[in-house]
């Protein structure tokens, strides 16, 4: 949303997030930080190296829909049509 300059809407978006029942919100450390530098050796920016380090630190799986996360070594992207389907590709 900064992107396309609607920062009222990600003011809103931002603010609803601790609102959302069954998220959890995984605050990093500087550790985490410095490790996201290495997640950055396969071609992300720092925003989507954070997102794939923080996910397979928690052995979870992504939800995207940005293709550049397939192939990452240990990253499981699912699509988000795929989650509301309950098909798992």
């Amino acid at each position: 949303m900064d992107k396309i300059g609607d920062l009222e809407a990600l003011k809103i978006f931002l603010g609803s997030i601790g609102e959302m029942k069954g998220l959890s919100i995984y605050n990093t450390d500087l550790r985490d930080e410095i490790a996201v530098i290495d997640e950055m050796d396969v071609g992300l920016d720092f925003d989507d190296a954070l997102q794939s380090y923080v996910t397979k630190k928690l052995n979870l799986e992504i939800i995207s829909f940005d293709r550049h996360f397939d192939g990452i070594e240990g990253l499981i992207r699912l699509r988000p049509k795929d989650v509301i389907s309950g098909d798992k590709k």
